[in-house]
């Protein structure tokens, strides 16, 4: 009887060590997949017995390719520059444009520059406070999320992950100096933001964690020497800070404002329409 168990024990231990060797040969088989997924062809794939190892040259290539990136994406956005100002041209010849609606095309339009996943506009909203008429009023900025969309997405999961942290970003609004809008309006100079989910700046740091978004920039969008909005453009990954970049949505934006302003000034219209808040609105795409 004792001599049964002992072979039922021997024949477990022999299928479970057979299967043991077959995920990892399968597991192994993987990891080298991966890493020449991510090697270039000049590089020759040696067979690394350690795991860690494997991983450890999987993650270092990856960051290579994400710095190839990035570079890609500033020398697009100085190519780009004349063919976007032509096609902004065009766009504001229309007889009949809307500050809003066409300040989110612009934005459609430069996410597609760049690899940013989220696009928002705040508004800086004006009123004005006081106890009642004989009172000195004076004005009270704040900061509301006029639209946002998704400016691309990479599978269903990502694409819902977007629309929660959209629909949970419509709570919030943000006076000077507070958040990442505010404190891009009140410095009136675009801010890059990395580790959202724990980074003090970024008061959303909550909805960060739990749509898991990690790299945000703020550019302040101007209109006859006043900031009307501030553009807040987000990612799934952290985005090490590229001066390059700002500064190219800086004066994509600048160019944009100035070729508003003097549509503005042809049809003799100085004040930018209010956005009431019937109108703000969640657009994806």
């Amino acid at each position: 009887m004792s001599s049964n168990r002992s072979l039922s024990t021997d024949f477990k231990r022999l299928k479970h060590n057979i299967a043991t060797k077959a995920s990892r040969k399968k597991l192994n088989d993987y990891l080298m997949m991966l890493l020449q997924l991510v090697s270039s062809d000049e590089v020759e794939i040696v067979p690394v017995r350690s795991k860690v190892r494997v991983l450890q040259e999987i993650i270092y290539r990856v960051q290579k390719l994400q710095g190839r990136v990035q570079l890609l994406e500033t020398r697009l956005l100085l190519s780009d520059i004349e063919r976007f100002e032509k096609w902004l041209n065009e766009m504001l010849s229309s007889q009949d444009f809307r500050f809003l609606p066409m300040l989110t095309r612009v934005c459609e339009t430069v996410s597609q520059l760049s690899a940013w996943k989220i696009a928002e506009i705040w508004y800086a909203d004006t009123s004005l406070i006081g106890k009642d008429e004989l009172c000195e009023k004076s004005e009270e900025i704040i900061l509301k999320l006029a639209n946002s969309f998704a400016t691309k997405e990479n599978g269903l999961g990502e694409l819902q992950l977007i629309r929660g942290f959209l629909a949970s970003s419509q709570e919030y609004h943000f006076p000077p100096n507070s958040g990442l809008p505010g404190k891009v309006y009140s410095n009136e100079t675009p801010l890059w933001l990395n580790h959202l989910a724990t980074n003090p700046i970024f008061l959303r740091a909550k909805l960060a964690r739990k749509f898991g978004v990690c790299s945000a920039v703020g550019v302040p969008f101007t209109l006859f020497g006043r900031i009307q909005a501030v553009l807040v453009f987000l990612d799934y990954v952290p985005r090490e800070e590229d001066p390059k970049v700002t500064e190219r949505l800086s004066v994509l934006f600048e160019r944009v404002s100035r070729q508003l302003e003097i549509r503005l000034e042809r049809k003799h219209s100085l004040v930018v329409p209010p956005i009431r808040s019937g109108t703000i609105s969640t657009c994806e795409s």
